[in-house]
């Protein structure tokens, strides 16, 4: 569609004000974004019609966004997520974008909202080269910038919560994974429990009492390869009770 030069700059702008709700509101999302702006410049949107000002669908702004602020819808976010094995060795990961991960991982459901896990946040690299002699599937932590280790704490479990850390700390894991795919970093989930060996093993390292339990070790940094899930759609592992 052609537009004229102040089309081109209203559209600007409106993607702007966008950009600004996102910018306020660190939690929000895109598509939430897009329609608090078109709900509240609907009224803009008709007295502007006769002078050539026109807003575009929220689908159409969403694609400008994209390419021009580098957004990505949830989807998009778990399509592109991808186990990350070599890293831009010494890349800095701020702590602004490590609380951000830590905070995603935080916002994840548990059982009775027992909210059973601690993390260990580990950027010391003796401590990276400990890990690797323990857990033989970690050496990414070699390049990557840090490593968080996801825990569950035994005593933060209620009756009706008891024993269902593992679905807890794997929702927390998941939601870590896809934020830190939209900030552009790489992750890797090294699992730790259920191994008997390997949750001795870190306990040590870490001096964890024994209501802590090591769940899983997740590698970050910046990706020194491409993104790309490896997963797909089958049908045939979906059952369908109508």
């Amino acid at each position: 569609m052609n537009r004229t030069k102040e089309q081109e700059f209203l559209i600007q702008n409106m993607i702007s004000q966008i950009v600004s709700y996102i910018a306020e509101d660190k939690n929000i999302l895109v598509e939430d974004a897009l329609k608090s702006f078109f709900d509240t410049n609907i009224s803009k949107k008709i007295e502007d019609v006769e002078t050539g000002y026109y807003l575009e669908s929220p689908s159409y702004v969403y694609e400008i966004l994209k390419k021009e602020e580098g957004f990505m819808s949830v989807n998009e976010i778990i399509k592109k997520r991808k186990s990350i094995r070599k890293y831009e060795k010494g890349a800095v990961v701020t702590e602004e974008q490590i609380k951000t991960i830590l905070e995603a991982g935080m916002l994840a459901p548990s059982a009775c909202n027992s909210r059973p896990f601690q993390f260990i946040v580990v950027r010391n690299r003796e401590k990276l080269e400990e890990i690797m002699k323990i857990h033989p599937y970690t050496q990414m932590l070699e390049t990557a910038s840090l490593a968080i280790i996801v825990c569950a704490d035994l005593n933060l479990q209620n009756e009706i919560s008891e024993g269902y850390f593992p679905e807890d700390c794997g929702a927390v894991t998941e939601n870590m994974l896809l934020q830190a795919t939209e900030l552009e970093l790489g992750t890797c989930w090294c699992g730790v429990y259920p191994k008997e060996d390997k949750v001795a093993n870190f306990r040590k390292l870490f001096n964890l009492p024994e209501n802590i339990v090591p769940f899983n070790v997740i590698a970050v940094g910046k990706p020194a390869e491409e993104f790309g899930s490896r997963g797909f759609y089958e049908e045939e592992k979906v059952t369908w009770i109508d």
